[in-house]
Formats: structure tokens, sequence, C-alpha cells
């Protein structure tokens, strides 16, 4: 019951099945093919090889899969970073045909698995990856992100008490998925800087901002 008939041959043979009492059940074209029954029933197997010498063939039995877990439901990758999905199947059983399909076509997905991003204007993508076994599907939602590659601030700042200077930082590439830049004083008693990048001097002093 529920199990998977593959047929392994070098060019030959073609497979006759029959029933049980010997009549006639279906022709299997090929040297692979795939069938599950719902009910356990006994086949007999012909071969057919005209004008061939066909001595010996491979047939092997094992559990169709009835179902897959994903290792992981969703992910957040960078561009230019491969991810290779991964799943697990019963033991015992077999995964024979497995497909793969993103609904995003910046973000595509290799016969193998492998998930791959290009770039966007936002600089930042989505997609559904469907996985297909043997008619079994589950999807893996996948986020882009565009990472920072470099920052640059003035590194040299004098200012007077109770006076402010707005720094502004260049975070590149523009299109970086998340450009917020958090600022911070390591000595609050020379100055302070808002969130904004805004200083405030307090006293004579030289102090680091990061």
């Amino acid at each position: 019951k529920g199990y998977v008939l593959v047929i392994n041959a070098d060019d030959c043979p073609d497979i006759v099945v029959f029933n049980e009492n010997g009549t006639y059940k279906s022709y299997l074209k090929g040297n692979k093919h795939l069938f599950k029954e719902n009910e356990e029933k006994t086949y007999y197997f012909g071969v057919y090889a005209k004008d061939k010498d066909c001595s010996s063939y491979e047939v092997e039995f094992f559990s169709c899969v009835e179902d897959f877990s994903l290792k992981e439901e969703s992910i957040t990758t960078e561009y230019d970073d491969e991810y290779q999905i991964e799943y697990t199947i019963d033991e015992g059983s077999k995964a024979v045909n497995v497909t793969y399909e993103s609904d995003n076509e910046k973000i595509t997905v290799s016969d193998t698995g492998k998930i791959k991003a290009s770039s966007s204007d936002s600089g930042y993508q989505k997609a559904n990856i469907t996985v297909n076994i043997d008619g079994i599907e589950k999807v893996l939602k996948v986020e882009v992100l565009k990472k920072v590659q470099s920052i640059s601030v003035t590194n040299y700042v004098i200012t007077q008490k109770n006076k402010t200077v707005q720094l502004e930082a260049k975070v590149l590439p523009e299109d970086a998925t998340n450009k917020t830049v958090l600022w911070e004083s390591l000595d609050k008693e020379i100055c302070t800087i808002s969130e904004t990048g805004e200083i405030k001097g307090i006293s004579e002093g030289t102090v680091t901002l990061k």
C-alpha cells in the first residue's frame, strides 16, 4: 500500500504489468515509471524487449512521500548570497519528483533548490518559493535585504557650549535596505548628540562620537 515502483535499465526493457489473475493491466513505456496504489494488490511484471538482448534490469520498491517538512518556513538573506533549500521526508520514503518555483523573477531558485536574488531599486525583495515533492506542496517565504557597505561622516567637529552642530552621515549603497543611523556620544558631559545627529556642546573638551 502506498508504494512506488521504479524500473531502471539501459535502453530496455519496457515493462508489461499484469493483474494477479494474469490479465493485462498496463504497459510502462521507458525505463522509469512511478505509480501509487490506494490498497494492497499483487502485480506481475513482464519484460518486453523486442529485438534487443536485455539480460538484466532492476525493480526498486520504496514508500511514497506522504508529507515533508522544510528546514525553515521563512528566511532572510542578502543579495548575491545563496541559500540552499533543505527538507525532511519520512524514513524509508524517497522523493522522486522535486520542483521549485518562485513568484518573483528577481529571486530565482535552481532545479536543485538554490535561491539567489538580484538587486532591486528599493533594495528589498520578497518571494514565495513553492516546493513540490511528488505532488505535495510547501511554501518557503523569502525576504532579501541589501546590506550597508559603508558609512561616511564628518570626523572632526568644533562647536561651542550650548551651541549645536548638525552632522550628516552618507550611507552607501543608496538603495540599502536599512539606512538608519544611530548616534552616540562617548562623553555626554562634553557634548550630547540627538537621534538625528544634532550635536550640542556642554563643556570644553574633546569627545568621540560614534
